[in-house]
């Protein structure tokens, strides 16, 4: 019966430690998946921001490159906050 119980109690503990980590890594999957978004979010304004220079229209050059450097930041924010609330409920 002991055996049994110590058998039990082992394997619950290792369940929930295979848990916490299943856990973290699905934060930092969420961050990377964000992450590469922004990235190509950011190429394509980047793109967008060449080509209106290259015709002469560097204010909206100047634009286009700021928001894609924002959406970048905020895409990157919102993968760190997911990863630390994920971190700190397990």
């Amino acid at each position: 019966m002991m055996k049994t119980f110590m058998t039990m109690s082992l394997l619950l503990a290792g369940l929930a430690g295979a848990g916490s980590a299943l856990a973290a890594d699905h934060g930092d999957r969420v961050e990377r998946r964000l992450d590469h978004r922004g990235d190509v979010i950011e190429a394509r304004y980047d793109h967008r921001a060449a080509v209106a220079a290259a015709h002469g229209h560097y204010a909206r050059a100047v634009q286009l490159d700021r928001k894609g450097d924002r959406i970048d930041r905020h895409l990157d924010r919102a993968g760190e906050r997911y990863d630390r609330r994920w971190d700190r409920r397990h």
